[in-house]
């Protein structure tokens, strides 16, 4: 015997909906935070650092989807 959490049916809900390309160039843009293991080596002061990171697009192609 299980009880089922509320947010299983919003979750099951959200996975069989269509995703918004928006959505998804946002998502691939966000900034992220890396953590301790993922740090950027500086080549000005030969380290590593924390560092957060950021994609960006410059131009997208005639014909995206």
């Amino acid at each position: 015997v299980f009880i089922e959490h509320e947010s299983v049916a919003l979750t099951r809900q959200q996975q069989s909906e269509p995703i918004n390309l928006d959505y998804c160039l946002e998502a691939f843009t966000k900034e992220e935070h890396l953590g301790e293991d993922e740090k950027y080596y500086c080549s000005k002061c030969r380290e590593h650092q924390v560092a957060n990171k950021k994609l960006q697009i410059w131009r997208l192609p005639p014909i995206l989807v």
